[in-house]
């Protein structure tokens, strides 16, 4: 019986009734980092909760997280924001079978799909040594900022009117 409810085939009990909705209200109040919650808080009301919140966890397919990841790029977004999403939901499962009594049984294969965001382009050494040695003085200092740390526009453009 053990080993029949550890691989969800043995039915009964809170772990059959719990919604993924539940689940993500606990990786909400899980030892994630203040920032990180944020930014989770946000996607999984606007996206992830109305999409998953009323369905059971037992219930979960991966055509579900297929037609997920569908309705997504009818919105315009990536491939890869629609794999930080399910990778939300994936730790919400992961958390709940950790916990005591188990809230869900089995985790389900969460399909990532090849990431194809990559950007392009780089500087070559020489390249970047003669485009510093051409820029203006007030200029150099941000550029050489931007290529020793990778950091995108937005975020110097934080830092310097910070």
């Amino acid at each position: 019986m053990i080993a029949q409810r550890h691989r969800g085939e043995f039915k009964g009990g809170a772990s059959d009734t719990v919604t993924i909705g539940k689940l993500l209200d606990d990786v909400l109040k899980s030892d994630i980092t203040g920032s990180t919650r944020y930014v989770w808080k946000a996607v999984i009301e606007k996206n992830i909760r109305p999409f998953f919140g009323k369905i059971r966890a037992v219930k979960l397919t991966t055509d579900k997280m297929d037609a997920y990841r569908e309705r997504r790029k009818g919105e315009e977004r990536t491939d890869a924001a629609a794999n930080r999403e399910v990778s939300i939901v994936r730790t919400a499962f992961n958390n709940a079978r950790k916990r005591a009594p188990l809230k869900v049984n089995v985790v389900p294969y969460f399909p990532m799909i090849e990431e194809k965001t990559i950007r392009p382009g780089y500087l070559a050494d020489d390249v970047y040594d003669r485009l510093r040695d051409e820029l203006p003085q007030y200029l150099k200092a941000i550029f050489v900022c931007a290529y020793e740390t990778g950091m995108r526009k937005n975020e110097r453009l934080v830092l310097a009117f910070s």
